[in-house]
């Protein structure tokens, strides 16, 4: 039987902003963190516990995503949104 092959690497765009978030070039207040996904707290909050949740894989719009990124983004939301909920009070 042959080898599976290994997964690709997620698409990375040297200019983007979260891209470099992901990489580690820029630091953010990670929230929560998954093989595919990333979420951290806005440094120009509009509410108590205001967060983005990305992938890690690079795309322009969303449907350029792989199906799995962006299924695991979803998941990741609904964790977030629960956790900061419960500490913040704010649904």
């Amino acid at each position: 039987a042959a080898a599976a092959a290994a997964p690709a690497a997620p698409a990375t765009d040297p200019d983007c902003l979260f891209c470099k978030m992901v990489a580690g070039k820029i630091p953010c207040r990670k929230i929560a963190e998954t093989d595919d996904s990333l979420a951290f707290l806005d440094i120009f909050p509009t509410s108590r516990g205001h967060c983005l949740v990305i992938p890690k894989h690079h795309a322009a719009r969303c449907h350029e995503l792989p199906d799995v990124s962006m299924a695991d983004v979803g998941v990741l939301v609904r964790r977030v949104a629960a956790a900061v909920g419960a500490a913040t009070g704010c649904y």
